[in-house]
C-alpha cells in the first residue's frame, strides 16, 4: 500500500506552519534506529519518518512496528525534508 495521502498546512504563514499527516504503510527495510534510545526511524512511501522521546502512540507501541504496518503519523516537517513524528497510530 501507497500512502494515501499527504496532507501540510501551513503555506500560508499560519502558526502550524511544516505540520504535516501521513498515511500508509511502513515500507519494507526502512525500519532503523532504535525504540530503546528513542530513535526510531521509518518511512511511509518515500518519506522519512523520524521519533524522538516526545511521540506520543496510540493503539500500537514503537517496539510493535513493523515493515507493512498501517499508520497514520503527525509531526513536522525537517530542513531534510523527513517528518519528525509528534503522533502515531494504527487506523
Amino acid at each position: 500500500m501507497l500512502a494515501a495521502s499527504v496532507e501540510g498546512d501551513g503555506a500560508n504563514g499560519d502558526e502550524n506552519e511544516g505540520d504535516v499527516e501521513l498515511k500508509g504503510s511502513i515500507a519494507a527495510g526502512s525500519i532503523g534506529g532504535s525504540f530503546a534510545s528513542n530513535s526510531l526511524s521509518f518511512s511511509i512511501n518515500s518519506t522519512q519518518v523520524k521519533t524522538n522521546a516526545s511521540i506520543q502512540f496510540k493503539d500500537t507501541s514503537c517496539a510493535s512496528l513493523k515493515a507493512g504496518d498501517s499508520v497514520e503519523v503527525k509531526g513536522s516537517r525537517q530542513a531534510d525534508a523527513s517528518v519528525l513524528a509528534t503522533r502515531a497510530h494504527r487506523p
